[in-house]
């Protein structure tokens, strides 16, 4: 999971919050700049994950929606990341699943 952690610091300006093993919530400035970033996480864990055995294999789920957030007490708020995260539950591990909003 560290090695995950650096990746995603490396590729990452902004990271609002981390719980290992439950989600990532990380703001862009445009859904461009998200869905580029969510590409590449993907096509670098699948380009791993074929030199891994079953166990050691990483598949993150991501979803991604454009919306209104709020920050209160350092934590992120709103539909953005509501639906975000309903978005991550229902993509395939590996995958990538974007609201309609997104979308455009």
């Amino acid at each position: 999971m560290y090695s995950l952690c650096f990746f995603l610091y490396s590729k990452i300006s902004v990271i609002c919050s981390f719980t290992v093993n439950v989600e990532i919530q990380i703001i862009f400035k445009s859904a461009v700049e998200s869905t580029n970033c969510a590409i590449e996480i993907q096509t670098t864990l699948h380009e791993r994950n074929k030199k891994e055995e079953a166990g050691r294999r990483i598949l993150l789920r991501i979803g991604l929606h454009i919306g209104d957030v709020v920050y209160v007490d350092q934590q992120v708020h709103g539909d953005g990341v509501n639906i975000a995260a309903r978005l991550e539950g229902i993509s395939a591990p590996g995958a990538i699943c974007l609201s309609e909003d997104a979308y455009r």
